[in-house]
């Protein structure tokens, strides 16, 4: 892929002067692509430059057409670019087109425009504000579809007829009325889930794009709204969701068609969408045989994603470079990644346990032309850590990847991992805070005590777990925090690792002498599951109690992980950390290298500095740490020593460390509620009721084994439609039990036929 113009580096947030989306125009330049010419001509000259940039996709034209294609986006000065795709001998893939736009654009938000649309100026300005008024920039599930009238032969020419005159858009406007009004005759549909889809770039590189699987023409598109749909959903699915009734009509909300739709109706009930310009059928025979082989993949797609969860893998920001991750390529920690993996370019894969010598990292690093590397966890093997070393002692540029110390919290790390990273020492966050920024970091404060590390798990109160851990009144506690993976999973090693043990050793035989002294022991449960820490004079907390309510029962805490330490301090209690932390300075925690040490500390605890701790956790929250809800769940390996790979998903809504600047998202929309404006045309709130428990009832029936033929199927679904007319159901019900069959009918035999029948039409004076 060639660009015709420098390729800075795309924005990932729009400042000020930065255009709002940019417009990707994919297309193949040959004598059978309809008026190309003045099509291409004419967007160019009605998109403003201002909110946008322009983005054309020569996927495979042929020599002779490139000169007039070059010089058309001459002509249009710099508000349009050109991407060449040498690809003149594949099948032409729309998807594939976009998807290479998307990344080579430059804006935070892209929309798709065929060669075909068409709107006046004032709409491509009014999609502009609508994506600002949705901060689609940050806000990624705000996604929307800019709906598509395919105007007729004569609704082209009368709709051309206006386009230079002022009132071209009332003209334009005028058209959303005429084309609802099946009579006019000036449109042929109307795709309320168009193909001009709207959306966050990096979240849009993050799904993978579009499946490659799908090349031509025609269902590439519903393929990947379902992806959509299923992460960022409207409303509860219609019935028949994998049913195409080949109908993009929004008064039956049935099929797969009514629920993408969602996507597009407010848009167009505010007045926006664009036309889709007449053309003569495609004469080409491979057109159509791949639209209709498209078609019949979608259904298997979409329920194969449905099984799977499985995206294409995510598309790379060529601008970003290349990376090296030291991982298996398929590793759990990629998924886990996947929200921040466009960020980093290009990837290639090295599993640091495959490697004989860490040398062969920075060989690689240098043979394939590598801007920085990746290591995810060196605790969770020995391999892993080898190679994290290796790189760290080499110059070359690499990032650290883990769990950080606060909920939700990760870093990417440029210097290290945890207490090898000169990124905490004092002099980089030991500063005066301004008001704003302490004020902030006080509510933080305040809302962590309050809320914990994990909602799921609420708390009961230290005074409650007290008393159910039996705990006496007159001993102080010591509370030893384990590495546990409830809480700070992917940033520990297995207390089984060797220095731990002898620690943990060390520390149940002086348990008689800790007793004595007054001191009772508490444990939580870690990665050791609490065997090699079992000894009578201390207590073993079940892993069900909550990590803050073992703190604040707590008089010192003595802690083998990050999160434990630092929320311990960040609530004031006195901290000793097993061996250097990254956070055991002055001010915050103490460090014992040796058991014998912890007896010291006890012996006068130093109380956390309220002021040191705020600025420290001030700093991570707003400087190094990432931010994303996720779960990272690690378990001990059958291997000693080492950590099973994690099984996670993080939903990055602050991303540091990758980028010069924080890249932030944000997911805020939820299901519409039933009786939206959105809904009325399906028949409002009660008619969508409806159509959702028929849907539900599908799906409670979607696992039954089909145990007939499917001659059989078929032969009830004909009777049972048969019925249906006779029991006079409104049409669009006969017409749902008559398209699908397997769905609904076939699942538990001839009872159930009749039992769905009775539900459709629970009044009908027939039944």
């Amino acid at each position: 892929m060639t660009d015709a113009s420098a390729a800075d580096a795309p924005n990932l947030t729009a400042g000020p002067s930065a255009p709002a989306a940019t417009i990707v125009i994919p297309l193949r330049v040959s004598p059978a692509l309809f008026r190309w010419e003045e099509r291409l001509t004419r967007i160019l000259a009605t998109i403003p430059a201002g909110p946008f940039e322009i983005l054309i996709v020569d996927y495979g034209t042929r020599a002779e057409s490139r000169p007039k294609l070059q010089s058309i986006v001459r002509e249009a000065g710099g508000a349009a670019r050109l991407v060449r795709v040498d690809c003149e001998d594949e099948p032409f893939s729309i998807g594939k087109a976009r998807d290479l736009g998307v990344m080579a654009a430059r804006a935070p938000v892209i929309l798709f425009n065929d060669i075909d649309f068409l709107a006046p100026r004032s709409t491509y300005e009014a999609i502009a504000a609508e994506i600002g008024r949705r901060e689609l920039a940050v806000a990624f599930d705000r996604f929307f579809c800019v709906p598509v009238i395919f105007l007729s032969e004569t609704g082209t020419r009368d709709y051309l007829a206006a386009e230079r005159a002022a009132e071209f858009p009332l003209h334009h406007a005028a058209f959303r009325h005429r084309a609802l009004d099946e009579t006019s005759g000036v449109s042929v549909s109307i795709a309320y889930a168009s193909s001009c889809m709207v959306a966050n770039r990096l979240h849009y590189l993050a799904l993978g794009g579009h499946d490659e699987s799908f090349f031509g023409h025609g269902a590439e598109d519903f393929e990947l709204l379902h992806r959509i749909a299923a992460t960022m959903p409207r409303a509860p699915r219609p019935p028949a969701y994998y049913v195409d009734f080949k109908d993009n009509g929004i008064t039956a909300y049935r099929g797969f068609r009514a629920a993408f739709a969602l996507f597009g109706i407010e848009a167009f009930q505010s007045g926006l969408f664009l036309v889709h310009l007449h053309h003569p059928s495609r004469p080409s025979r491979d057109y159509n045989r791949r639209r209709k082989r498209n078609f019949r993949l979608l259904r298997r797609r979409m329920q194969q994603f449905d099984r799977t969860g499985a995206h294409p893998p995510p598309l790379p920001d060529p601008s970003r470079g290349r990376t090296l991750f030291l991982l298996q390529q398929g590793a759990p920690e990629l998924e886990a990644l996947r929200a921040a993996l466009p960020l980093f370019g290009t990837l290639t894969f090295m599993d640091a346990g495959e490697t004989d010598r860490p040398d062969q990292i920075l060989q690689a690093f240098s043979d394939k032309q590598i801007d920085r590397i990746l290591v995810a966890d060196p605790h969770a093997s020995p391999e892993r850590m080898r190679a994290y070393q290796a790189v760290r002692g080499a110059s070359v540029p690499f990032l650290a990847f883990g769990r950080g110390a606060l909920p939700g919290s990760w870093f990417f790390d440029p210097d290290g991992f945890e207490a090898d990273s000169r990124t905490y020492d004092r002099e980089n966050w030991d500063f005066p805070l301004p008001n704003e920024a302490r004020a902030a970091t006080l509510q933080y404060l305040a809302n962590l005590k309050a809320g914990g590390v994990n909602p799921a798990n609420a708390r009961a109160g230290p005074e409650v777990a007290r008393l159910a851990l039996g705990l006496s009144g007159g001993r102080k506690v010591l509370f030893v925090s384990l590495r546990d993976a409830g809480t700070d999973p992917a940033s520990s090693r297995p207390v089984t690792d060797q220095v731990d043990e002898t620690f943990l050793s060390r520390l149940r035989e002086l348990g008689p002498e800790l007793k004595r002294l007054g001191w009772q022991i508490v444990y939580s449960n870690g990665l050791s599951g609490g065997n090699d820490t079992s000894t009578p004079d201390a207590i073993h907390a079940p892993r069900s109690t909550h990590l803050l309510d073992l703190i604040e029962l707590s008089d010192v805490v003595l802690s083998f992980g990050s999160a434990p330490g630092l929320l311990a301090a960040a609530l004031g209690k006195p901290v000793i950390s097993a061996g250097t932390a990254f956070y055991s300075q002055a001010g915050i925690a103490a460090v014992a290298q040796r058991p014998e040490e912890v007896l010291e500390r006890l012996d006068a605890p130093s109380t956390p500095d309220a002021e040191t701790v705020l600025r420290f956790v001030h700093y991570l929250r707003d400087k190094v740490y990432s931010f994303g809800e996720g779960s990272w769940e690690a378990a001990p390996a059958p291997e000693a020593g080492r950590i099973a790979p994690p099984s996670a998903t993080i939903d990055f809504r602050e991303i540091r460390g990758v980028t010069a600047k924080p890249v932030f998202l944000r997911r805020d929309a939820s299901l519409l509620p039933l009786d939206s404006p959105v809904f009325a045309s399906f028949g409002g709130l009660e008619a969508m009721q409806r159509a959702i428990r028929l849907a539900s009832l599908q799906a409670a029936n979607a696992g039954t084994e089909i145990s007939a033929s499917r001659r059989w199927t078929r032969s009830l679904a004909l009777g049972a439609y048969q019925i249906a007319v006779g029991w006079r159901l409104p049409r669009r019900e006969r017409i749902l039990l008559k398209h699908a069959p397997e769905e609904v009918l076939a699942k538990s035999g001839r009872k159930h036929a009749a039992r769905l029948l009775r539900f459709l039409a629970p009044d009908d004076p027939g039944r």
